[in-house]
């Protein structure tokens, strides 16, 4: 599992909200990313192998 996702699926400590922002600066991951992985969008790899 890539970063982003790992970002998306891990628990957030209290007092930090719950958004796609705050996932990717807790996880020191591109917010672009995290919010490309919540939409569904592949990782590159994985296209070029398909």
């Amino acid at each position: 599992m890539d970063r982003a996702s790992q970002a998306l699926a891990a628990d957030l400590p209290d007092g930090i909200p719950d958004t796609l922002a705050a996932r990717a600066a807790y996880s020191n991951v591109p917010r672009t990313t995290v919010n490309y992985r919540a939409l569904g969008r592949r990782l590159r790899e994985d296209k070029a192998r398909s």
